[in-house]
């Protein structure tokens, strides 16, 4: 929530009524302005990761860069962490459904994402291989849902 305050006798003085027809055209014109910034927004992070993906690309292996090419274009979400559980990279897919973006995740260790009884019943199972298996995992807005996991090294 934004609360905005205005001191008083500065600025323009309000109009001494406003009619709903009024404050609905502001409203409607805010709407349309909010959609265009967050189009802005949208479209200038996937430019900037564009660019950072390149700039980092032109540094690494034929192989590696290869393999980030992959990890991005594929419609399965992909979550890569180290032996301590921390999420070294994940891939654009994640994002629908955990609603944690490729760059929130980075760094985070993956119990964040579930609750802790579900991570203590299945935590052998991220570090081991094995079939696939269904998991509850936690939203970034705390919502419960659940995919299926596989382990691979």
């Amino acid at each position: 929530m934004l609360s905005i305050f205005r001191k008083k006798g500065e600025g323009p003085n309000p109009p001494e009524s406003t009619s709903e027809d009024d404050v609905e055209t502001a409203l409607s014109s805010l709407r349309k302005k909010k959609q265009e910034l967050t189009a802005t927004i949208e479209n200038t992070a996937v430019a900037i990761e564009s660019a950072m993906a390149f700039m980092i690309g032109s540094q690494l292996a034929p192989v590696e860069v290869a393999y980030r090419s992959i990890l991005t274009s594929i419609s399965d979400g992909v979550i890569v962490y180290d032996g301590d559980g921390k999420v070294d990279l994940s891939n654009p897919s994640v994002e629908p459904v955990l609603g944690w973006s490729p760059t929130e995740l980075q760094g985070q260790n993956i119990s964040a994402l579930m609750e802790s009884d579900v991570l203590a019943v299945n935590f052998n199972r991220f570090f081991s291989l094995g079939p696939p298996f269904e998991l509850q995992m936690k939203t970034k807005h705390g919502i419960k849902v659940i995919v299926e996991c596989s382990v691979t090294i």
